[in-house]
């Protein structure tokens, strides 16, 4: 049977020069946002905010988070809290003064029970607290509701998350260590907050489809991801431009500028990874994004008959409109062989990679060549897998 999960967000346990941490800014929204969308995702089906006081940026995070559809239940107490939550809940602690990553979160959930997340007692580990000579506890921990309650009615003056650990502790509680070094970060300052955002960034990758999504998107998309994200960026905003750069794209292409409109296309990929980035960093997905990625290739089979449609009107001659035809065709099989296929080879190529070897040529003026190596890109990508891939 599965258990139902649950989410505590430690919102008052530490302050820094009276500001709360769990209003500073994280990857483009407040913490206790991005405590909430994350674990909205990994399936906590209510959440509760424990805050002893709610200022109105604190506030106004809540109404965010409610007109998103994620409903907080904001409590002043421990007592409070236990009674927000059965007893027979796993619930998922989350202090309010650090920033898991979403993959962290999700091998702690995925795990053997219940468990504490701990990192090894070293000096640059001195801020969370300590279990003993050997391992800190990161403020996040997968329990059930029954401790919670058992500590609220033993809680007295001393701090909820101390206690929650202590009495974890003693009923033998497994530990788990973090990944890595970098899947859990403290925040007690704006910069800290900057730099676990950066370090969010810079471990997300956004959808790879080939080799010019790995090597080239991928490394920018992570750079200016980070950038973005202390301006609190919108994922819709940015999956906007990618869109508007695309219907730029096929604009030039009518108007004759073949080149740019495949410079424009190429472009587009940078704000579309970087909304994509961004939104499995805070769980702020954008329908949009998942659509683009997929009408990649069909925008370029339409700037490709543009560009042969164009032409001919130019020249009068069919070897470009018949090329582009030919091209087109193999770029549609491609797309339905890729559907159909479980996996295939980073170098087979998506839209975005076919666009970036054609522009050269098109840029150029060979527009002859700027189709047929392509034509032969696919072709012998589709060769290859028909006969190397058992389900192609």
């Amino acid at each position: 049977m599965c258990v139902p999960l649950a989410a505590l967000i430690l919102g008052s346990e530490s302050e820094t020069d009276g500001d709360l941490p769990i209003l500073l800014p994280v990857a483009g929204q407040t913490l206790v946002e991005f405590h909430a969308r994350i674990a909205r995702a990994q399936g906590a089906g209510h959440i509760v905010l424990v805050a002893d006081r709610m200022p109105g940026t604190l506030l106004a995070a809540v109404d965010r988070l409610k007109s998103g559809g994620i409903a907080v239940d904001v409590v002043r107490t421990a007592a409070e809290a236990a009674d927000s939550i059965h007893p027979e809940e796993d619930v998922l602690v989350l202090s309010g003064n650090v920033v898991v990553r979403p993959d962290q979160l999700a091998a702690l959930i995925d795990g053997q029970g219940s468990a504490i997340l701990t990192t090894p007692d070293l000096p640059e580990n001195q801020h969370f607290e300590r279990i003993d000579a050997q391992d800190r506890w990161t403020g996040v921990a997968l329990l059930n509701g029954g401790i919670l309650r058992e500590t609220a009615n033993m809680l007295g003056d001393w701090q909820l998350g101390p206690t929650l650990l202590r009495v974890a502790l003693q009923k033998g509680m497994r530990r788990m260590p973090q990944l890595d070094g970098t899947s859990v970060a403290w925040l007690a300052s704006p910069e800290d907050a900057a730099r676990a955002s950066a370090a969010l960034a810079a471990h997300t990758r956004p959808g790879i489809d080939d080799w010019f999504d790995r090597f080239v998107v991928a490394p920018a998309s992570g750079f200016l991801a980070g950038k973005a994200m202390p301006h609190q960026v919108s994922v819709g905003v940015l999956a906007g431009l990618s869109a508007a750069l695309i219907v730029t794209a096929l604009a030039l292409a009518l108007f004759g500028f073949v080149a740019g409109g495949l410079t424009a296309f190429l472009v587009s990929a940078l704000p579309l990874a970087v909304a994509d980035i961004l939104g499995q960093i805070g769980a702020r997905s954008s329908p949009l994004v998942g659509r683009l990625r997929r009408w990649t290739m069909p925008v370029l089979v339409v700037l490709i008959l543009i560009a042969g449609v164009g032409s001919w009107r130019a020249t009068g001659s069919v070897i470009v409109p018949a090329l582009s035809v030919w091209a087109a065709m193999l770029a549609v099989l491609s797309t339905d062989l890729q559907l159909r296929v479980a996996r295939y080879p980073l170098w087979h190529p998506g839209g975005f990679a076919l666009a970036a070897i054609m522009l050269p040529f098109f840029a150029a003026g060979q527009a002859v060549a700027g189709l047929c190596v392509p034509i032969l890109y696919l072709f012998a990508a589709q060769f290859w897998l028909q006969r190397n891939l058992p389900d192609a």
